[in-house]
C-alpha cells in the first residue's frame, strides 16, 4: 500500500512525456542519485528548443538553484512544468534526473487527497550538452519487456497497466550501469538547441 500511495503524483509528469522528445515515461519512487553522484554544467544552463520544430513555441529552460541542481521549466503553449533536476554521472555516462517541484491537488477535492501526492522521479540519459543537447527517455517498450521475462531484475509494481519502479537508489543505479550502454535501455535521443529567444538564467 506505500508503494501505491507514494506514486500519487507521478501523473504530474504525462505533460513532460509528451514534449520534445516524445517517448513515454516510466516514473520511480526513488531517486535516480545521490548527493556524491550530482555534477554542475553551466553549458546546460538557458533555453532550448526542438531542432526540428524550431516555430514551435514549446521551450525546456534550465536555471541554476543551488551549486549543483537546476530548475527546469517545460512551457507549451499555455501549460507550463517546473520541475527539480540534478544532473549525474554513473562511470562515463551522465543522467538526468526530474521530479515535480510541487504537487497539487484539485481545489475542490478534499485536503485529505494532498497527503496523498508524493514527488515521484524520471530519469533521462544524456549523450551531450554542447553545442546541442542530446538526451533520451527510458525505453519503455523494451524495459517493459525485460522486466515482464526478468520480474527480479527490478523491483515494480503495475498501477492501471502502468509500470511504476519502486527498487531503492543503488539498485536503480546498477541496473542504469548495466544497461544504458546497450542501446535498449536509452534508444532514443531527440536534440535540442539553443533558442532563438533570449535564454533566462539565475544568478547567484
Amino acid at each position: 500500500m506505500k508503494n501505491i500511495v507514494a506514486v500519487a503524483c507521478l501523473a504530474v509528469f504525462l505533460t513532460a512525456c509528451d514534449l520534445s522528445l516524445n517517448f513515454t515515461c516510466i516514473s520511480s519512487v526513488f531517486p535516480f542519485y545521490t548527493d556524491k553522484d550530482t555534477v554542475f554544467e553551466p553549458q546546460l544552463l538557458g533555453t532550448w528548443q526542438d531542432k526540428d520544430q524550431t516555430n514551435d513555441v514549446e521551450e525546456w529552460t534550465f536555471e541554476q538553484t543551488t551549486n549543483k541542481s537546476y530548475q527546469f521549466t517545460i512551457v507549451d503553449d499555455n501549460k507550463t512544468a517546473k520541475f527539480d533536476a540534478h544532473l549525474f554521472r554513473l562511470g562515463q555516462s551522465q543522467f538526468l534526473d526530474l521530479t515535480p517541484s510541487e504537487c497539487k491537488y484539485d481545489a475542490k477535492q478534499s485536503e485529505m487527497v494532498a497527503l496523498f501526492l508524493i514527488p515521484g522521479h524520471l530519469v533521462l540519459q544524456v549523450e551531450q550538452i554542447a553545442p546541442d543537447l542530446k538526451m533520451a527517455w527510458l525505453n519503455f517498450d523494451w524495459l517493459e519487456s525485460f522486466i515482464t521475462n526478468n520480474p527480479a531484475a527490478l523491483a515494480h509494481q503495475k498501477e492501471s497497466d502502468r509500470l511504476i519502479l519502486i527498487a531503492d537508489t543503488p539498485a536503480l543505479q546498477k541496473f542504469l550501469v548495466e544497461h544504458s550502454n546497450t542501446n535498449e535501455l536509452f534508444s532514443h535521443f531527440g536534440t535540442l538547441i539553443r533558442s532563438k529567444r533570449k535564454p533566462a538564467m539565475k544568478t547567484q
